[in-house]
């Protein structure tokens, strides 16, 4: 067998990244764009799974998910603060004895 790239770099490549998962794409015959230098066919279908349909329904099924969260998330915001405030005015009493704790 002769030694040469493919031999020695591509196929030992390519066996690596299978093997890890990856999914070889030949692109022998796709569509270049030289101007830009991508794959149109690949980009577009790259970015749609990147930003999909905003009219999907899993995003309105996923908004109906985290709106409680959300919702509790504030409430949990909201009772920290006041804590806070209480705690900021307790203290000092506390600490002059004007209150004792029993």
């Amino acid at each position: 067998m002769p030694f040469n790239e493919d031999s020695r770099v591509n196929v030992p490549a390519l066996i690596h990244f299978t093997r890890s998962s990856y999914n070889y794409l030949s692109l022998k015959g796709a569509n270049w764009d030289e101007s830009s230098n991508i794959f149109p066919e690949l980009f577009h279908d790259a970015l749609r799974r990147i930003n999909p349909d905003p009219n999907h329904e899993s995003e309105k099924d996923y908004a109906q998910k985290v709106s409680p969260i959300s919702t509790q998330q504030q409430k949990l915001e909201n009772q920290n603060q006041e804590l806070t405030e209480l705690r900021d005015w307790l203290l000092p009493m506390l600490m002059n004895g004007q209150v004792t704790a029993k």
